[in-house]
């Protein structure tokens, strides 16, 4: 976690200059990473934690886990951005909320881990040093090297968002963060669903039913439209009601309307990609995920975020078409790709040698 958030810290600056943000969303951005990944030794441990869980057959816990992270970062942004009963820290607040939110979350873990609460149990008197031997050490930067690379240019990107629109004040800033978090909170069950589908890919590759692995992967996409459609539907009708029980003021509700009701249509296409970026993984394809990704986040989202507003004259509400735009397209290339089945060379490959 140090070590990630070191070279996130050190390569960040360099990393939005070459994205094209300008020297005010760079400033913005960079102040947010500080706090960030200052952080990271707290909050990143929540995703080993979660994933440990996982792997042990408990999907509830870190669902648990994630969704109280979701909301205490729902109560928190509105507060810190816009400084309700706290000093007014705008860009900082947000990051501030995303740490305190993600170090209770790494706490909680610890806690279902420490006692016993789920199938694996901690014993803090017999954790030992582990050095893994030189095979397994390569096999493993082999397989999670490109997600990690994947997930830490994701965070940039997000980062160059939120410079991108805390150019229209606190307000957007506050609308945001409540949107992206609804959307986590839809996307949730969703999470164990990839999980899962990806556990069903490697099972069935292994013992070469590479059609039930398909009909698995496909099924699961649906169950994931159909969760992230019933709550697409409900936060696009009730968009108003929804944002007022976390802020009053007008403008960030209006923002935060405009924001759910132009993002929402690309959640069916999102809970798609969410199934398939698992699917390609469970496959021992990391590549096509990492592609697809920094594709249409950095290739698409990005500059259309950057230009739409000041070609247009739409203000923010250009970086929610962008953001639905690059949703569209992770759902549509993914679905593309998964059907090309280019995935299945190493499994092919794998079978002649055997």
């Amino acid at each position: 976690s140090f070590g990630l958030g070191l070279v996130g810290y050190l390569i960040t600056p360099g990393l939005l200059k070459l994205l094209g943000a300008s020297p005010e969303v760079a400033v913005l951005a960079t102040g947010y990473l500080r706090i960030y990944m200052a952080g990271a030794i707290i909050t990143f441990p929540v995703y080993v934690i979660n994933s440990i869980l996982r792997s042990g057959g408990d999907m509830l816990s870190p669902m648990l886990i994630v969704g109280g992270q979701i909301i205490l970062n729902l109560v928190l942004d509105p507060l810190l951005i816009l400084g309700i009963g706290f000093p007014k820290l705008g860009v900082d607040g947000a990051a501030l909320a995303g740490v305190i939110a993600g170090a209770a979350g790494t706490l909680a873990g610890l806690w279902v881990l420490v006692k016993g609460k789920s199938f694996i149990r901690l014993d803090l008197k017999k954790i030992k040093l582990y050095f893994p031997r030189l095979h397994t050490l390569k096999e493993t930067l082999r397989l999670v090297g490109p997600n990690t690379v994947e997930m830490l240019g994701m965070s940039v990107v997000g980062l160059v968002i939120i410079g991108i629109v805390a150019r229209w004040g606190t307000n957007a800033l506050a609308a945001y963060g409540i949107g992206t978090r609804l959307f986590m909170l839809v996307s949730l069950p969703g999470l164990d669903l990839a999980m899962a589908t990806a556990i069903i890919m490697s099972n069935n590759i292994g013992a070469r039913k590479i059609k039930r692995a398909i009909a698995g992967t496909w099924v699961a996409a649906g169950f994931n439209m159909l969760i992230m459609g019933v709550g697409g539907i409900i936060l696009f009708v009730l968009a108003g009601e929804v944002v007022r029980l976390f802020v009053v003021n007008p403008e960030v509700v209006n923002i935060g309307i405009n924001y759910l009701k132009i993002t929402v249509p690309g959640w069916l296409f999102l809970a798609v990609w969410t199934i398939l970026r698992r699917a390609f993984i469970g496959a021992k394809d990391v590549a096509t995920p990492l592609f697809i990704s920094f594709f249409t986040l950095i290739g698409v989202q990005i500059p259309i975020a950057i230009y739409l507003p000041k070609t247009v004259n739409i203000g923010v509400n250009g970086v929610w078409w962008a953001i639905l735009v690059a949703t569209l397209g992770q759902g549509i290339i993914s679905v593309v790709l998964f059907q090309r089945g280019r995935w299945k060379a190493n499994i092919e490959g794998k079978n002649n040698k055997m």
